[in-house]
């Protein structure tokens, strides 16, 4: 275990309480499992003006509209003994909660936000010290993982800690929780790398948002150089996002009309642009459109449309309820000529009858059929049962909205919206405009929105474009990492290799089954090289920093740049 006091530097003492305040500074994983506790919200604010929200769900920054966006602490935050922290030396005071009001909370009363008020920091530290106290007996990796766990809502507190009490001699936590199926391996690691998606604890209104995301390379190095808040990256990457979705999208998010609006609009786009608002089946088509019919019912309703406006001979041969011999014999027998318009129903009908050739069901049938000649196709589908009538009703607006747009050339949905009164043409311009910012590049609304230079931009580009080149020669993938540091014997990358070839699952998770690494040495190795990697990012950034003499316009040195770059820490 030599390598793990390696790692896991500073871990010297017991409890658990004793290792989250060195230097003053604050475990986030330890604060969010406290706002679960307490079903709580908790903010402070950083040196660098940037507003940072907690609660169960996870971790929030203000943004400059006051809207907020999710962030990873693992990317945002400095990394103290692999815990993603704060120091107190870099929050401000929150005015108006008192003097010493570095972090404030806010209870959730009936699904609601109640008042926020201060915390004192004395207070605090003493409700941490009590979130997992049964921590203090397990090794530090071990530590790592049931807080992570435990912050997420994974596992509940009692349950973490009756484990740890009854855990068996040579095994691990992690162990306990994979074999005893409490924690799948993908959940663990997701869970203490930041890398999770939605579970079954999240909020209706994150479950369909994957909190698996790539940090921005470039927009990390721009705070490096402190260029850039972390609050103006969110923002401008939302901005980025907004311009990656459609205008209904947009739409819809910013409130200006509803989903169900979107989706008719976009009914009548697709038929005016395909059929000029001119075909003839073009209330079928919509109705098809809608899922009102299937396209086979109605291919069945336009052929009883067309048997329906033919003439009675005619709808019996088609019914094949008789043969065109039969027809022909009738003529004869009754002296139609050419000249005469169509035959007379009443006398054929009798003429069929008398002589077998129909029956009266096969008579009463096509009468029928040929009585709804005068019936549009609406009211047939309606007579076959397919729909009712708020469905044609509707259908029919479509349809006549369809017509008047085709004739004015308007097939835009922004247009469409604005004809049926949807929308109003503010909204519409503020959609657009939103979507034309996003489509720039991340680097121009970032000198929009942050106020940074186009050459500061450009220079986070380059060091990104040159990081990048150098990851590619890196040689730290995890079983190599692994066997390195002596976890796995070059036999057993081997084989380990060969069965993920074979059965495509994560090596990570086949090391873990197969018992050949307990999950602490997987998420330890992952960690370390994760810091490693930042490490080696900011000392990169420094001395390409330092290779510009001249920054930018704005009179900034690279002494002062080199200066901001966490010195003694690790921005993860």
């Amino acid at each position: 275990m030599a390598y793990f006091a390696t790692l896991w530097v500073n871990y010297t003492h017991q409890r658990l309480a004793e290792l989250v305040w060195m230097a003053e500074s604050f475990n986030l994983p330890l604060l969010r499992a406290w706002c679960r506790k307490n079903d709580a919200w908790l903010s402070f604010r950083t040196r660098r003006q940037d507003r940072y929200f907690i609660n169960p769900y996870g971790y929030f920054v203000e943004l400059p509209d006051e809207q907020l966006a999710q962030v990873t602490v693992r990317v945002a935050f400095p990394l103290v003994n692999c815990y993603p922290s704060i120091d107190l030396s870099d929050l401000e005071v929150q005015s108006g909660f008192g003097s010493a009001s570095y972090f404030v909370y806010a209870l959730r009363q009936d699904d609601m936000i109640g008042q926020p008020v201060e915390i004192k920091l004395s207070q605090l530290r003493a409700e941490l010290e009590e979130i997992l106290p049964a921590a203090a007996s397990v090794s530090p990796p071990e530590r790592y993982l049931a807080l992570r766990i435990l912050e997420t809502g994974l596992l509940s507190k009692d349950i973490l800690e009756s484990i740890i009490r009854r855990l068996p001699s040579g095994r691990t936590l992690g162990q306990e929780l994979v074999t005893g199926g409490l924690c799948s391996w993908e959940v663990m690691v997701g869970a203490c790398l930041d890398t999770r998606t939605p579970a079954r604890f999240d909020p209706p209104g994150l479950q369909k948002k994957s909190f698996l995301r790539e940090w921005e390379l470039a927009g990390e190095i721009l705070i490096a150089m402190n260029k850039i808040s972390r609050s103006k990256l969110e923002y401008a990457l939302r901005v980025k996002r907004e311009g990656q979705r459609t205008i209904g999208e947009i739409l819809t998010a910013i409130g200006a009309c509803s989903q169900d609006d979107i989706e008719k609009c976009l009914i009548i786009q697709n038929a005016v642009r395909e059929s000029a608002g001119a075909g003839v089946g073009l209330i079928g088509d919509l109705l098809v459109r809608r899922g009102v019919l299937t396209q086979e019912q109605l291919q069945e309703a336009l052929h009883r449309q067309r048997i329906s406006s033919q003439p009675l001979s005619e709808v019996l041969l088609t019914l094949g309820y008789c043969l065109p011999e039969d027809i022909q014999q009738y003529k004869s027998e009754n002296g139609w000529h050419a000249f005469q318009d169509e035959l007379e129903d009443n006398n054929l009908s009798s003429w069929l009858l008398t002589r077998g050739k129909i029956t009266e069901e096969h008579l009463q049938h096509a009468v029928s059929v040929k009585g709804q000649g005068r019936q549009v196709l609406g009211e047939i589908v309606m007579a076959m049962g397919l729909c009712g009538n708020r469905e044609i009703e509707e259908t029919l607006r479509m349809q006549q909205d369809t017509r008047m747009l085709s004739r004015s050339g308007i097939e835009k949905l922004g247009s469409i919206l604005m004809a049926k009164g949807k929308i109003d043409a503010r909204q519409l311009e503020h959609a657009i405009l939103m979507q034309s910012d996003g489509r720039r590049a991340l680097g121009e609304i970032l000198m929009v929105i942050g106020g940074c230079s186009e050459k500061s931009v450009k220079l986070a580009v380059e060091i990104q474009h040159k990081w990048r080149e150098r990851m590619e020669k890196e040689d730290d993938r995890l079983g190599e990492v692994l066997e390195r540091r002596g976890f796995i014997s070059p036999e057993v990358l081997n084989q380990a290799m060969y069965v993920q070839a074979e059965v495509n699952k994560p090596l990570g998770r086949i090391l873990v089954e197969r018992g050949w690494c307990t999950p602490e040495e997987i998420v330890a190795t992952l960690l370390m090289r994760d810091y490693k990697r930042q490490c080696d990012l900011h000392s990169f950034i420094k001395l390409q920093i330092a290779q510009t003499p001249s920054l930018d316009d704005d009179g900034e040195n690279t002494e002062r740049f080199s200066a901001s770059l966490f010195e003694g820490k690790t921005n993860a």
